[in-house]
């Protein structure tokens, strides 16, 4: 909580809205850096270009008492395993948009010809590049 409030008054200052991205980390994967590794290791170059347009929160939903507290002052769910929340706020820390990582799934077709669910990056990216502020 105390690093979302912090966030908010650089959001402020930024004049940037804020971007929370609240993760349940897979215990595969290390917690630590789970929530960069979305935008990094996935997005690259892109993902961090877009992520320059937000002042922005990580929070790894595995310590449940103070990710359940934002969300709850929030009021969205704390992500499932493996799945993430995306929330943008104004400097007020009043919700412009949200959405879940599903929000980011897309229709494919597999080899066989069955239509599954995938997720796509390029959803993700344009929904950052919507709400960001990007400079020339």
């Amino acid at each position: 909580m105390i690093r979302f409030e912090n966030t908010l008054q650089k959001s402020k200052e930024s004049q940037k809205p804020v971007l929370v991205l609240l993760v349940y980390a897979d215990s595969n994967i290390d917690n630590k850096g789970f929530t960069n590794w979305i935008f990094s290791t996935i997005f690259g170059i892109q993902g961090q270009k877009y992520l320059a347009g937000y002042e922005y929160v990580p929070v790894d939903t595995t310590n449940q008492e103070q990710a359940a507290e934002l969300a709850e002052k929030l009021g969205v769910k704390l992500p499932d395993e493996n799945e993430f929340t995306i929330i943008v706020c104004d400097s007020d820390g009043k919700i412009i948009t949200k959405r879940d990582s599903k929000n980011f799934n897309a229709p494919r077709f597999k080899s066989d010809g069955e239509l599954t669910l995938e997720f796509d990056p390029v959803m993700l990216l344009t929904f950052l590049r919507e709400f960001g502020i990007n400079d020339k």
